[in-house]
């Protein structure tokens, strides 16, 4: 298996109210893989997103991209 391009590992994030939004995420992408990132209203979605550009700093785990 080759190594991952994109690698969450327990990504964990509260918001300064106390919101977790994000809790335990694991998220794996290999060169040449396509990915969607889907759910209701308040999923998550966006945050993962902003942590997957460095807009945002992970409260616990980690998020390489390489």
């Amino acid at each position: 298996m080759t190594t991952p391009v994109l690698d969450v590992q327990g990504l964990a994030y509260a918001y300064p109210d106390g919101h977790q939004a994000l809790y335990g995420v694991d998220l794996h992408v290999h060169r040449g893989e396509r990915v969607a990132l889907l759910g209701p209203n308040g999923a998550g979605k966006t945050t993962l997103v902003l942590h997957l550009n460095g807009i945002l700093k992970a409260g616990a785990g980690t998020v390489a991209v390489s």
